[in-house]
């Protein structure tokens, strides 16, 4: 089967952004013209003018194509995993491209349970029911039904308190800005522009201390990994104590020698700080529920309660601009889904993933309950 692409993507990154199309084609070095046919699809740009594009939008191609590439409609069935502690806890966990999500649900009261999750992802969590106490980082957040928060999972979260429903986390690559740009200069393990050698990371926002927990993950003493790496000593103590940054070379050699990527490394490294997703409520004759969006996450998450038999189509009630992959899940009863003209009907604790850019509309029964999540990746 041939693969088609959609580069018209890129309208929505550039926006995205925040860049306008005509300073867009000029950073791009591209005629407006061609930015027109690009970003109308009306035209595949070449590999060279894709480097171009990829560059300004701080990705790389690979991403970029990744990006681009159409997709079909996806359903997916959760995978059902019961954790065995004093409280009980039982999840679905629905996987999809680079994130998961996990639905998960509490038997009662808990106190301190501790959720270690050591990766380069971020956490969106949305409380479907009930109350939580929630510390990282030694911040302590309150939660709430309706409410949604972002915290880094690069660490631990204690978790204290009542979900009498359901809890969402939303797990993805955290994506972050000096991340994207860094890995945008470095090509198979080579550095494509010296300059960037000579920049330095910003100290309040990053944390190579994250290099002694992959280190011992690998059962590597300072001493072994000071020997492949070609660094003193006192050098890399430094760094693992984080009273030091590495330069952008030592990280290349640093992500090879631990067994990750350069991107993993600096998105692992780099801290996102937490904050509560904006909230609204949905009341209207058909429905009721919370809308939640966080603009440093580009992500929203509607979750819908039906009161009537209802039809939502694209255009009605939520915002698509800058969004790229939509994930909408059955919560109670079933849910039709009609995306490019063809229908998906989805059984309770069902899921559904598509591209955002698709023609997609709803229909909820009486009573029916959806999640349904947009995001820019």
């Amino acid at each position: 089967m041939d693969i088609e692409y959609n580069f018209g993507v890129i309208k929505q990154l550039r926006k995205i952004d925040g860049i306008s199309q005509d300073e867009f084609a000029h950073k791009c070095q591209l005629s407006a013209q061609s930015m027109v046919a690009i970003e109308n699809d009306r035209t595949i740009p070449s590999l060279y003018n894709l480097r171009k594009v990829a560059r300004v939008l701080n990705l790389s191609v690979e991403k970029l194509i990744n990006i681009a590439t159409k997709r079909q409609p996806m359903i997916i069935k959760p995978v059902y995993y019961l954790e065995e502690c004093e409280f009980g806890f039982e999840y679905l966990i629905y996987t999809y491209r680079d994130s998961y999500i996990a639905r998960r649900r509490a038997t009662g009261q808990f106190n301190k349970y501790n959720s270690s999750i050591t990766s380069s992802f971020g956490v969106a969590y949305y409380l479907l029911g009930g109350s939580v106490s929630i510390e990282e980082n030694n911040n302590v957040h309150q939660v709430f039904t309706g409410d949604a928060i972002y915290y880094d999972a690069a660490g631990k979260a204690d978790f204290s308190g009542q979900e009498s429903g359901d809890a969402l986390m939303v797990l993805s690559p955290k994506n972050n800005p000096i991340a994207r740009f860094l890995a945008s200069h470095v090509r198979d393990e080579k550095i494509i522009d010296p300059d960037v050698c000579k920049a330095s990371f910003p100290k309040s926002n990053i944390s190579f201390s994250v290099i002694r927990c992959l280190r011992k993950c690998r059962n590597k003493s300072t001493a072994d990994l000071c020997r492949e790496i070609e660094l003193s000593y006192p050098a890399l103590s430094s760094i693992e104590r984080n009273e030091s940054i590495p330069t952008l070379p030592t990280v290349v050699k640093l992500a090879r020698a631990l067994g990750v990527s350069f991107f993993d490394l600096i998105n692992f490294a780099e801290i996102n700080p937490s904050h509560f997703f904006e909230k609204s409520v949905i009341e209207t004759k058909q429905a009721s529920g919370y809308i939640c969006r966080s603009a440093e996450r580009e992500m929203t998450i509607y979750h819908r309660k039906a009161k009537n038999d209802i039809y939502v189509s694209q255009s009605d009630e939520i915002e698509h601009a800058g969004i790229l992959t939509e994930f909408a899940l059955a919560i109670k009863d079933s849910i039709e889904v009609e995306v490019n003209g063809e229908k998906f009907c989805l059984q309770q604790d069902e899921a559904i993933v598509f591209d955002a850019l698709a023609d997609h509309a709803y229909r909820l029964p009486s009573g029916g309950e959806s999640i349904i999540i947009h995001t820019s990746f």
